[in-house]
């Protein structure tokens, strides 16, 4: 009962994000059907399983575990087919988020999945299939110190604030990506208007928030569900120590009248396919193993710098 609870209250929220964010970025098929007398929406005409999938690294400007390089966030994008062809560009649904390595997003946490080359496969919720064939781009970005992103985890801080952002300046062109994690072929966002609009639930949503906050030229729209107005409240209670999982593998702890036991290390796994992914911060004195696009580099110690309870 309790789980057809939260999908009973979960449906009318996404229901009414799904309205707002078609209401503000129409896409070029639709604004082309509001200037006749015709309803305003948009409808599944692309193909889904012939979406363009890929993946690039924004360059974030930032040197959050202080190895002496820029740290670059990891982009997944599926994105509709049909318009490329046809050169029409398309706007952009945006999901940056903590969570899509380890705690999965929505009742059943769903987390991405990829291909033998490290392409998405499949998206968590229904972002990506219900508005790619309606004309949209999906984009769901890895924070800072996440699944494949360069960096360290900062609940909400800068960090991860501004790894979203560097995304929209990407998409707008004033922002650098790379078609790797470590190399230098460039990949630029020529498939977009620009006009894009943030979703999130939680930690997701706070981030559209805190990137709306910024004043960054091309975000259009935000749709926070349940987003986090206090971090010092979610973090920081008086109450019994928490083992919830933080998005980087390790244990969460709250602040508790009596020490516990402190927090096991965290740990870090990789993949084998080309694109090979640790999971796990960018924290500690274990390696990060990238696959034959990239190179096999150790992660940097000092990220105690920019550490936080997520990071035990």
């Amino acid at each position: 009962m309790p789980k057809r609870t939260r999908f009973t209250t979960w449906r009318p929220l996404a229901t009414a994000a799904t309205a707002a964010l078609m209401a503000t970025l129409l896409t070029p098929a639709a604004a082309d059907a509001a200037r006749q007398p015709a309803p305003r929406e948009s409808r599944p005409v692309h193909s889904y399983e012939n979406a363009v999938r890929e993946a690039v690294w924004v360059d974030t400007g930032l040197d959050g575990d202080r190895d002496g390089k820029a740290d670059r966030v990891a982009v997944d994008i599926v994105r509709p087919r049909e318009p490329a062809l046809q050169g029409r560009k398309v706007p952009v649904i945006m999901d940056a988020s903590p969570y899509y390595s380890c705690c999965g997003r929505g009742n059943e946490s769903q987390k991405k999945t990829y291909d033998a080359n490290g392409d998405v496969t499949r998206m968590p919720l229904y972002y990506d299939n219900y508005f790619v064939p309606r004309g949209y781009a999906f984009v769901g970005v890895d924070l800072a110190g996440t699944n494949r992103s360069d960096g360290c985890v900062d609940v909400g801080g800068r960090s991860d604030i501004q790894s979203a952002k560097a995304v929209v300046d990407w998409l707008n062109g004033r922002a650098k990506a790379y078609t790797t994690r470590t190399g230098t072929t460039r990949a630029k966002a020529a498939w977009t208007n620009g006009r894009t609009g943030m979703i999130g639930k939680s930690w997701d949503g706070t981030i559209a928030n805190g990137v709306a906050a910024t004043g960054v030229e091309g975000l259009k729209t935000i749709v926070p569900i349940s987003a986090i107005s206090s971090w010092y409240t979610t973090t920081s209670s008086r109450a019994p120590r928490s083992t919830t999982p933080a998005p980087n593998g390790c244990p969460t702890t709250s602040t508790a009248p009596t020490p516990g036991p402190s927090a096991p290390p965290c740990s870090r796994s990789s993949s084998t396919g080309p694109r090979a992914r640790a999971t796990g911060p960018r924290c500690g004195p274990s390696a990060i193993t990238s696959g034959p696009r990239g190179r096999s580099r150790p992660a940097s110690s000092s990220c105690t710098a920019c550490r936080t309870s997520t990071c035990g």
